[in-house]
């Protein structure tokens, strides 16, 4: 017996009800991964169910990830990988989602840190960290994924965070961190603890060896416009800054770039719904990126 779509997310509820382990929902799109999450969330809660989103920008198109979906896609691996506390999340992602490179696990893992008031911790090797987990330095956080100091206090926004925190330091000890709306700057309660994850896919520190490839190959740009906005971006990549469109370089960055595959537990579940969807959207996808990459 075929069951109808309308009952899939009560049925994969149920397994995920009584498996307890970690599970993969591959769909064929964005729309059916956005309404299976949504409706698993009300069978499980939202607290255990985790969207992978694919980003906006279509293959080869020069187009800036929004933070929130750079936001969404990091939760989602940091469940895959464990690092959420949940032994059995559940992922959903469509097609597209899982084809992305990403950052390999190794770093994901090794850039993963909790800070806890009255940690010992100088604040110069902490900036130094952030600066290599790729978070970006700015004047006043407003966004996951950038910090800013001011003498011996450091706003953070973490980049799986949904508010930014204010770390006080006294000498090299966490002293308080508090929760505060970025928007009117108040205090919104203390905190005892906070995860940080990497802020973003492609890490900046290792911009400089992607820098090096694009200038050996020398891109043929015949538009000056053009050609000063991949030097201006080139430029960046060597001096290790984040910039809007990084993502955009997300494939050259690591000799051992996956997919989010490769997040997956040993005693993961992996379950296609809809095999036919899916591999309609394959199809579709790898056409459209080859009428793009002819058309660039």
């Amino acid at each position: 017996m075929t069951l109808p779509r309308s009952g899939w997310a009560f049925w994969i509820a149920g397994l995920a009800r009584q498996a307890s382990r970690p599970m993969l929902i591959i769909v064929g799109t964005a729309e059916r991964a956005q309404w299976m999450a949504q409706d698993l969330a009300l069978w499980l809660g939202p607290e255990r169910i985790h969207r992978l989103p694919e980003p906006p920008a279509l293959p080869y198109e020069r187009a800036p990830w929004p933070p929130e979906v750079r936001a969404e896609r990091l939760a989602a691996l940091a469940a895959l990988a464990g690092l959420n506390g949940d032994p059995a999340p559940v992922v959903v992602a469509s097609t597209r989602a899982l084809l992305l490179r990403t950052l390999p696990p190794r770093l994901f893992h090794r850039l993963r840190r909790i800070l806890r008031t009255g940690q010992e911790l100088p604040m110069d090797g902490f900036i130094r960290y952030l600066l290599e987990a790729g978070y970006e330095p700015v004047t006043t956080v407003t966004h996951p994924g950038q910090f800013a100091r001011r003498g011996g206090i450091l706003d953070l926004f973490p980049s799986t965070g949904s508010e930014p925190v204010r770390i006080e330091w006294e000498a090299d000890r966490l002293a308080s961190m508090r929760a505060f709306d970025p928007t009117s700057q108040r205090t919104l309660r203390p905190v005892e603890q906070v995860r940080i994850l990497p802020a973003r896919e492609p890490l900046p520190a290792y911009g400089p060896a992607v820098a090096e490839r694009l200038a050996a190959w020398q891109p043929m740009v015949e538009a000056p416009a053009e050609a000063e906005t991949l030097e201006r971006e080139r430029g960046a990549l060597a001096r290790g800054a984040p910039f809007p469109l990084l993502e955009f370089y997300l494939p050259y960055f690591y000799a051992d770039a996956t997919t989010p595959l490769a997040y997956l537990p040993e005693d993961a579940w992996i379950i296609l719904l809809d095999e036919a969807e899916i591999q309609a959207a394959w199809e579709e996808l790898m056409e459209e990126g080859r009428e793009l990459r002819a058309r660039a």
